[in-house]
This record gives C-alpha cells, sequence and structure tokens, in this order.
C-alpha cells in the first residue's frame, strides 16, 4: 500500500536491554537471561520475521532479561561468548552463568521448546 508507514521490525515487541542490563536484571528478578546474537543480515531479519512473531514466541520471551547484540558492536562478547553463527541464543541462569545455547536458526517450536526449560 502507497504511503503506508513501515512495520516496525519484530524485535521492536520486546523489551531489550543491553548486556550489563540484562545481567543485572536477571539478578535482581531472579529470571534466566536470553543473550541474542544477530548480524542484521536478510536471512536473520527472514527468521525475526518467521519465529519472533509467533504468538507463543512473543508470550514466552517476555518472562526472561532480554539482551539483543549486533555482532559489529559487541565483538567482545561474540568472541566471549564463542559465537560463530548468527543468529544465536545463548541462555544464561540468573547467575550470569551458561545453560545452554542455540547456534543458527531454531524454529518456533525448537526455541520454543528450549525457551521451555527455564521459563518461570
Amino acid at each position: 500500500m502507497a504511503g503506508a508507514p513501515p512495520s516496525a521490525p519484530p524485535t521492536a515487541a520486546f523489551n531489550w536491554l543491553t548486556y550489563n542490563e540484562a545481567l543485572a536484571q536477571g539478578k535482581k528478578s531472579r529470571q534466566f537471561i536470553i543473550l541474542y546474537f544477530t548480524n542484521e543480515t536478510a536471512s536473520v531479519r527472514k527468521f525475526e520475521g518467521d519465529v519472533f512473531e509467533n504468538p507463543q514466541v512473543k508470550q514466552t520471551l517476555q518472562k526472561f532479561a532480554l539482551a539483543r547484540i549486533v555482532s559489529i558492536d559487541s565483538k567482545d562478547l561474540v568472541q566471549k561468548y564463542g559465537i560463530l553463527v548468527f543468529p544465536t541464543f545463548v541462555f544464561l541462569g540468573p547467575d550470569g552463568y551458561t545453560r545452554s545455547r542455540i547456534d543458527g536458526v531454531p524454529s518456533a517450536q525448537t526455541l520454543l521448546k528450549e525457551l521451555g526449560r527455564y521459563a518461570k
């Protein structure tokens, strides 16, 4: 439709924090933390549109302290967590220690299964 405003990216639906904010919130609220590493390519944006728009995924992600980490801006964190592919999800406990991860593009069902391990 001509003149229609562009739709918000799927990631806009979430309260993304910085890495340090997510660690602090997870510790304070006793929430699990998700570090979402992205490189913002067309294939990652397609994944975000396919998976982050899933109503169950949207609802479940609200239960976590979320950090969206863009690779180009956070090379130190990419190295620290050994990120080799994008997207990658790193799941941390409230204590900040890594519990699990998903490297690459998960389906909504795969992501929901992993989220279900930690969602309160």
